[in-house]
């Protein structure tokens, strides 16, 4: 879904430009772009707040147990 009609940012775009600080103003500017109307600002932000929430993926995707 398009959460920003004037730059043609979908989710999975501001996924990827949230960067390491993970805030609204990094999405903008790891696009390189600035708000026009600002209509966005709001479902970006909860993008934003979204992601956050989210669990970190495995690095590696080994599984820790007991040691034998």
């Amino acid at each position: 879904m398009y959460l920003c009609v004037c730059h043609a940012l979908n989710e999975r775009r501001v996924r990827e430009a949230l960067g390491p600080c993970g805030t609204v103003s990094s999405v903008f500017k790891n696009t390189g772009v600035r708000p026009r109307c600002t209509l966005c600002l709001p479902f970006i932000k909860d993008a934003v707040k979204a992601a956050r929430q989210e669990p970190s993926p495995d690095p590696g995707g080994v599984a820790v147990g007991p040691a034998e």
